[in-house]
């Protein structure tokens, strides 16, 4: 009996010092957010697209920098594409705040594309959006599974 006290509590005890899955994704710089765009580009096609700077990610998107460890956003260069890639990773006790900041861009994102072109406008509605611990994943494109392995790959390293 003594013996299964102690294993039951050595065994609540592991469970309660472990992490979840969720929360162990690697933080990258945002140089190494930019080798991983380039893996992206060089798989898939995509259209011509640009990296925001810090300024222009609280400029454009309204999304403050300052919250941010690390963050990859890639925009279309030219309006006829709705295709974004956007990965934040918050500083700690700042994911809710960029998750707010980003929904409110993306609602005005969509909005946009709702009296345009109406294949771009699916893209942006069927969004593939998700957070895995302080990191926030928005991907828009047509082969976003391609994008989101290769955004997880880059995570779990």
């Amino acid at each position: 009996m003594r013996r299964i006290l102690v294993v039951l509590i050595l065994a609540l005890a592991l469970v309660g010092c472990a992490k979840p899955a969720e929360e162990n994704a690697k933080v990258l710089t945002n140089e190494e957010w930019n080798a991983v765009a380039e893996d992206i580009f060089n798989e898939m096609e995509l259209p011509a697209m640009m990296a925001l700077s810090s300024e222009e990610l609280t400029d454009i998107l309204g999304i403050n920098a300052g919250n941010l460890d690390s963050f990859l956003v890639m925009l279309p260069m030219m309006s006829v594409h709705a295709t974004e890639i956007m990965v934040y990773q918050a500083k700690d006790g700042m994911i809710e705040t960029v998750t707010e900041e980003v929904n409110a861009y993306l609602d005005n994102y969509e909005q946009m594309w709702s009296t345009y072109l109406p294949d771009q406008y699916e893209l942006v509605k069927n969004r593939v959006q998700r957070t895995i611990g302080n990191t926030l994943i928005v991907i828009i494109a047509e082969d976003t599974e391609t994008i989101v392995a290769k955004i997880d790959a880059a995570l779990a390293e």
